[in-house]
Order: C-alpha cells, then structure tokens, then sequence
C-alpha cells in the first residue's frame, strides 16, 4: 500500500469496487446454470403518474399559456365595494 493516507483509500476503494463487480459475475454465472436470466437485480420500475396527476399539469399549461398572451385568469369583484353599496342601500 502507498504511503499517503489518500492513497491509501484510493487503492482500499479501488479493491471494493473489482470486488464487487466480481460478485456480480459471479451471480450471474449462478443464475445461468440454474436457468435464470443472467442478471438477478431487479431494476425499479418507475411509477406512472395517474390520470389526475396529467390533468394537473394540463391545467398548469393552460393558465400559463394563458398568461403569456396577457388575459387573466377569471376577473375579480371587489368584495369591499359591493359591502358599503348594500350598506349605504339599507341606509
């Protein structure tokens, strides 16, 4: 082993990683002779999104879509004013 600390876990990490690679061979070796695939990881598959999940983002696009040309989303109505209009109508 080298000298420097460094090296040293270079070369350590360097060990594990062949060693490892030579599990895997090894595995796969074992998987062929009992008639299995060759490689006995299984990958993760990936989750798909359901359908609520698209309709969001549909939506999202839209409002921005929407936003780029300029129109607003929906006008709002200023709750204040229409207060003191059917106040001042009771009056």
């Amino acid at each position: 082993m080298g000298k420097c600390r460094k090296n040293q876990e270079g070369k350590e990490r360097k060990r594990r990683k062949e060693k490892g690679k030579e599990e895997k061979r090894e595995k796969e070796e074992k998987g062929k002779k009992e008639g299995k695939k060759g490689n006995m990881i299984k990958k993760k598959k990936k989750k798909k999104k359901g359908k609520e999940g698209k309709k969001k983002k549909e939506k999202r696009k839209k409002k921005k879509k929407g936003k780029e040309k300029g129109e607003e989303d929906t006008p709002r109505i200023d709750t204040k004013n229409i207060y003191f209009l059917f106040k001042a109508l009771i009056w």
